[in-house]
């Protein structure tokens, strides 16, 4: 099946298991949207927290699949197959990179979280147009972490997508 997707098509597939595994296994309602992306911030810190963190590709391009299908929701934009790796591009040359902000959450805790980037996108828009600082209408607050079942995510979600 995976073989007559486009990259585009198999990251929006990738997104939607995400959604699928947060409502099955985690009763969470979530959908492309801050709220979805609050989620996934306390779902990424929360295997921090724990020590629990898998850094495979599988899982980042999971997450990071559903990271840039909520940008593009909430702000527009499009996927973009650039020299540095897939990319949401806002903006004319405004890029940001859903997949390498998830593996850097997962390595780096808090600091690098996957919601600061989300939120921090009004500023970088801002910025890219010259229009100064700017800060967003609306900064979502982390919510605590889900428990985890007895299996983690990425067991749960076979990765479609890969990076080149």
């Amino acid at each position: 099946m995976s073989e007559n997707l486009s990259p585009e098509e198999m990251i929006r597939a990738n997104a939607e298991m995400v959604l699928a595994v947060a409502r099955n296994e985690f009763q969470q309602d979530i959908g492309f949207d801050a709220a979805g992306v609050r989620w996934l911030d306390s779902y990424i810190q929360g295997l921090v927290d724990k020590g629990e963190v898998d850094t495979s590709e599988t899982l980042c391009d999971n997450l990071g699949s559903f990271l840039g299908t909520c940008i593009i929701e909430a702000y527009g934009g499009r996927w973009q197959d650039t020299e540095h790796g897939w990319a949401v591009v806002l903006d004319g040359d405004l890029a940001v990179f859903p997949f390498n902000k998830v593996l850097k959450h997962l390595t780096e805790g808090a600091e690098d979280s996957v919601l600061s980037l989300f939120n921090g996108i009004p500023a970088l828009r801002a910025h890219a147009s010259g229009a100064g600082d700017a800060t967003p209408a609306a900064i979502i607050e982390p919510a605590e972490p889900p428990e985890p079942g007895p299996q983690s995510l990425m067991s749960r979600i076979g990765g479609l997508f890969r990076r080149r």
